[in-house]
């Protein structure tokens, strides 16, 4: 009499169970390898996003740093900044990043005086702003006396970017601000 695991591996069937476990064990090696791998890729894409919005960051705010500085320079005359040194303080901060659109100094009734770069920007000046969105910034920029970031717009050219209010006052009086528009070129 033969035992039935004698008889099971004497039988034809044998090599289509080893294979079939063989078949079983390596598609659950694929799948877990496969899962182990997606992990670890989306573990290097959500760190290389982290480490690409922290430097977008670290940029945006060096920039903006830089024009409330040239606000501050702003506010320290009893008269503004005249329109020379404006310029040319804003073509040094526009030629530093590439990001910049314009930078505009724009007077306490939100109509735009001057802007730089001058060339592709002329149809801004004089410009009022009727956007009931970005009157808001701007109206709380000024009350708050601080910097404002806009959401993404709309900007020329059919590109996506933002806009930055910084309020301008001498002493007490609201002057305008100084803004400027930028496209995401990091």
């Amino acid at each position: 009499m033969k035992s039935p695991l004698r008889r099971l591996l004497l039988s034809p069937l044998l090599p289509i169970l080893i294979g079939a476990g063989l078949s079983v064990m390596t598609v659950n090696t694929w799948f877990f390898l496969h899962n182990q791998v997606q992990q670890r890729l989306k573990q290097v894409l959500t760190n290389r996003l982290i480490n690409i919005h922290e430097q977008i960051e670290n940029q945006l705010n060096i920039h903006i740093r830089q024009l409330e500085q040239m606000a501050g320079r702003w506010e320290r005359s009893p008269t503004g900044t005249e329109q020379t040194d404006w310029a040319l303080d804003a073509r040094a901060q526009a030629e530093s990043f590439s990001g910049y659109q314009a930078i505009q100094w724009v007077d306490s009734k939100f109509v735009v005086r001057w802007v730089e770069p001058l060339p592709g920007n002329e149809q801004e000046i004089g410009y009022a702003n009727h956007y009931p969105r970005q009157i808001q910034s701007l109206e709380l920029a000024a009350r708050q006396k601080t910097t404002i970031l806009s959401r993404v717009v709309d900007l020329n050219e059919g590109e996506k970017g933002f806009l930055v209010y910084v309020p301008l006052f001498i002493e007490d009086r609201f002057d305008g601000f100084v803004d400027f528009s930028g496209v995401g070129r990091y």
